[in-house]
């Protein structure tokens, strides 16, 4: 059993979870963890569930994902959080600031345009 497999295993029982209940929580049938634990199917946890297991369960995603696919979902976490409406709206007023500080003016001379 690999270390991901040991370590939903070990907390499940510590916090007195029950796999099937938890595999419900999934939208997935009450022996799908159980299967992922003891049969290795699925192979990996998709992102998706081994984030909302790790937030349910109150641990690490790195506890349930291995280091490179755990440094994926890290990194798409990070890019989301860069381009939530309110982060973005306040890097864009800070941005205006600064260039209004840089070219000698009032913020509200700045305009700002975003193409995608």
């Amino acid at each position: 059993m690999d270390a991901q497999r040991s370590a939903l295993l070990r907390v499940v029982k510590d916090r007195k979870e029950s796999l099937a209940s938890l595999s419900r929580s999934l939208g997935k049938n009450a022996a799908y963890l159980q299967q992922y634990i003891n049969r290795g199917s699925p192979q990996r946890l998709p992102i998706k569930e081994a984030r909302y297991l790790a937030r349910r369960l109150g641990i690490s995603l790195s506890e349930l994902l291995p280091d490179e696919a755990a440094a994926f979902a890290s990194s798409l976490d990070k890019l989301q959080e860069a381009f939530e409406p309110q982060a973005l709206s306040v890097t864009i007023a800070q941005s205006k600031e600064r260039i209004a500080q840089a070219a000698g003016c009032d913020p509200s001379q700045v305009k700002i345009t975003i193409d995608m």
